[in-house]
């Protein structure tokens, strides 16, 4: 099950959310307080509110702003717009009235985007696992055509090639190391790579090989704007 965290510097508010069950559900409390209201108060309201109660859920794992976990009162994505509705402008304090005003009008729409860019970051890491189970059953199933024993160290060697095309380290990265874009290049030289192993490349010509697609890879949406450009 699904359960990314995304967080959302905001206008100085930390908001966070997560997915719960396939669902983008919103922590409340860092909504209500980066506008300025009384968590407290809007709690209460939530939880009387006809509509709203039904959707209101405690939430494991949210992370708070000093980076622990929390239990978070929190609502669907899709219910935070009606919620940030029930908040009447002319009913606040002069002093936040503003803050409450800009919140209503973009805070949504932010944390949207957010949830889209954790998911397409998902999609990516599932690729490059996917991309990494190919590389290594041809280079296994290659070495055992050789009638070589397969070892760790050579499933080890072409990870590490792939990460050096792509940041200039050979060794192990983490997938927090690396953003989107790197991740969809990794998931595009393991396959590149095992391709050539198939077609029986040795190692020393498929490093500059490598080395020379990752400088001219284009990312999607470069190959976008290009496109639009030329057109």
């Amino acid at each position: 099950m699904a359960t990314a965290i995304v967080q959302v510097d905001f206008n100085g508010a930390l908001l966070v959310g997560r997915l719960h069950q396939g669902q983008p559900y919103v922590a409340m409390r860092p909504i209500v307080e980066g506008m300025g209201l009384d968590w407290n108060k809007q709690l209460d309201k939530l939880k009387t509110h006809p509509v709203l109660s039904r959707q209101l859920s405690t939430l494991r794992g949210m992370v708070a702003g000093d980076g622990k976990g929390r239990q978070m009162q929190s609502l669907p994505l899709s219910r935070v717009p009606f919620w940030l509705a029930t908040v009447n402008p002319n009913k606040v304090r002069e002093s936040i009235r503003a803050r409450v005003i800009l919140f209503q009008e973009q805070a949504a729409d932010v944390l949207a985007e957010a949830f889209l860019a954790s998911s397409a970051r998902l999609d990516t890491c599932r690729a490059k696992r996917v991309a990494s189970t190919v590389m290594c059953r041809i280079l296994h199933d290659t070495l055992i055509s050789l009638g070589k024993d397969p070892k760790g160290f050579d499933y080890a060697t072409e990870h590490r090639l792939v990460n050096h095309c792509i940041t200039g380290v050979f060794g192990p990265i983490a997938e927090t190391e690396l953003s989107t874009e790197q991740l969809k290049l990794q998931e595009e030289l393991r396959m590149q790579n095992a391709v050539w192993i198939g077609q029986g490349m040795a190692y020393r010509e498929r490093k500059p090989r490598l080395e020379w697609h990752a400088s001219q890879w284009i990312t999607p949406a470069q190959q976008k704007l290009g496109g639009s450009h030329a057109a």
